[in-house]
């Protein structure tokens, strides 16, 4: 029996790293609903009345806060990590470090300015758990929350260009499983920063363990040390800032379209959330199989375009069958889950489902541009998704309602997908330009 060549090698690797990393997204986001679940419970029947609910609300906005600063201040670390990760080099190792000491101030920065805009932005009482009596204290709590989950990113990207998969599953259970136990601890339980606590104390503890096992593997190799600073770290830099621009854009949806649907329509707005909590975890489908294409792509350029073809048939498939059975199944299924209040979720649940199918399209001719370096077509596909979603929503939400967001967030997608193919077949004739100059890195 012959042995596999190295096209049929590399399409498995694609496979075999997209199951690993949605298995492992599955893990999370099942862990996830988990402890909202458990701490809607339990602080409900602790506190009774209003007081429950009440709690949940400023917990979940300090969980939101926490969620931007980190996706602000990552300054496109993580892409330039799985991009250059694979290449087998020595001074990956060092750029790792030098990562590691960036996103720690890139953190400290944006939680300092957060901080600071969120006395003019948001009612008082959102922050005041963090920034009462002890405001110094909630400070450095926030701060190393913040750089723990930063370390933790780092540490995930890194793991998989190793295709350490067993390890980045391991963390994701471990970190799981750490958090039911911690509602035991009524300091914890029962205030807004001890939920926060127990919701990112584990995943940012794991991040910092996480740097601290890759350092020592890198340092008894004798390749893990901060100097001399390896030539190869201005090109880096590049695209890493270059990225970061671009992952503001792409993942901008995800912050403000809830944002734009709450400012219209504040009564059918649990509605909406509830089907988005649903739509970001689907869309997660698309996004860590072009993360999978973009560190295995790395290690030979010359195989992009199988990789990226082997990453839709994976992610498009996934979606394909998810938006069909969500037209079929999502009524009865959100009437049986969540019971007849929430009709309008399974209403518009299909459309927003149907949207990762084009979404598939657009992740993975991302990955594609970003393996070839090709810095203005990221930062074209990326714009135009954020431009295409949100504008038409803010448009179509104030004439329908949450129904227009649907429209809008499924329209949009589309014409995404439309821009990302218009671009790729547009930068075919830079491609062999831009890989000699960039042959060495």
């Amino acid at each position: 029996m012959s042995s596999a060549g190295p096209d049929q090698r590399a399409h498995l690797q694609v496979v075999r790293g997209s199951v690993w990393y949605i298995v492992s997204l599955s893990i999370l986001s099942a862990g996830g609903l988990a402890y909202t679940a458990v701490a809607a419970r339990v602080t409900s029947a602790e506190l009774g009345g209003d007081a429950g609910p009440e709690l949940m609300s400023r917990a979940l906005f300090l969980t939101t806060a926490l969620i931007f600063v980190n996706y602000a201040s990552n300054m496109g670390l993580p892409v330039a990590v799985a991009r250059f990760g694979p290449t087998g080099r020595r001074w990956i190792n060092s750029l790792f470090l030098w990562a590691l000491l960036y996103t720690t101030a890139s953190s400290l920065v944006g939680t300092v300015a957060f901080f600071v805009a969120a006395n003019a932005l948001f009612p008082p009482e959102n922050m005041y758990p963090l920034v009462g009596n002890q405001w110094l204290a909630g400070l450095a709590l926030f701060t190393f929350m913040v750089i723990g989950q930063s370390f933790a990113v780092l540490v995930e990207a890194r793991l998989v260009t190793l295709r350490r998969w067993g390890w980045v599953v391991a963390r994701v259970v471990i970190v799981v499983l750490v958090r039911f136990p911690m509602f035991l601890i009524p300091a914890l339980r029962q205030n807004a920063v001890g939920l926060l606590v127990i919701q990112f104390g584990p995943p940012a503890l794991s991040g910092f363990i996480g740097a601290a096992v890759l350092w020592r593997i890198g340092r008894s190799d004798g390749e893990g040390r901060l100097r001399p600073v390896p030539p190869q770290w201005r090109p880096v830099l590049r695209f890493a800032t270059v990225n970061y621009v671009a992952v503001l854009a792409s993942q901008a949806p995800q912050f403000v379209l809830p944002l734009i649907v709450s400012g219209y329509e504040p009564d059918q707005y649990g509605a909406f959330y509830l089907a988005w909590t649903i739509i970001t975890v689907v869309f997660l489908v698309p996004h860590v199989t072009s993360q999978t294409v973009l560190a295995e792509a790395s290690r030979d350029r010359s195989s992009v375009n199988r990789q990226t073809l082997m990453g839709l048939a994976v992610a498009g498939g996934v979606t394909l069958v998810l938006a069909v059975g969500s037209f079929a199944l999502s009524g009865f299924a959100v009437d049986k889950l969540y019971g007849p209040d929430y009709e309008l979720t399974g209403q518009i649940m299909p459309r927003m489902v149907a949207a990762a199918v084009p979404w598939a399209i657009t992740a993975m001719l991302l990955a594609r541009v970003r393996v070839l370096l090709l810095s203005t077509a990221t930062v074209i596909i990326t714009g135009a998704f954020a431009v295409l979603t949100l504008l038409p929503a803010a448009i179509m939400v104030a004439r329908s309602g949450v129904e227009g967001a649907a429209n809008a967030w499924f329209l949009g997608n589309l014409a995404a997908a439309a821009v990302a193919v218009a671009t790729t077949f547009a930068t075919r004739r830079s491609e062999g330009r831009v890989a000699s100059a960039t042959a060495d890195i």
